[in-house]
């Protein structure tokens, strides 16, 4: 049986880098203006959500769940570091 779009959905956003490229962009974008921090803690916010609606993790892949969390902030960090050295 095919999956359905959440579960398609579910296992994209099972990737920490699309979590860390998403405020890598923003920090890009936004640099560190407030716009950005609200960016933030809406995607901090739907990261815990999205962990919430994950249920519980297998031993072996739980690692990789909880990697996106930190990426959020590393990628904000990175991207306005490089927005600042490039403009």
């Amino acid at each position: 049986m095919y999956p359905t779009l959440m579960e398609k959905i579910i296992q994209i956003l099972r990737i920490p880098y699309i979590w860390g490229s998403l405020a890598l962009l923003n920090g890009l974008v936004f640099a560190a203006q407030s716009i950005s921090v609200w960016i933030v803690a809406v995607l901090i916010l739907l990261f815990i959500g999205f962990l919430k609606i994950q249920g519980e993790v297998e031993h072996h892949t739980e690692g990789k769940i909880f990697a996106g969390g930190p990426l959020i902030m590393i990628g904000w960090i990175i991207g306005f570091s490089i927005r600042g050295i490039i403009f």
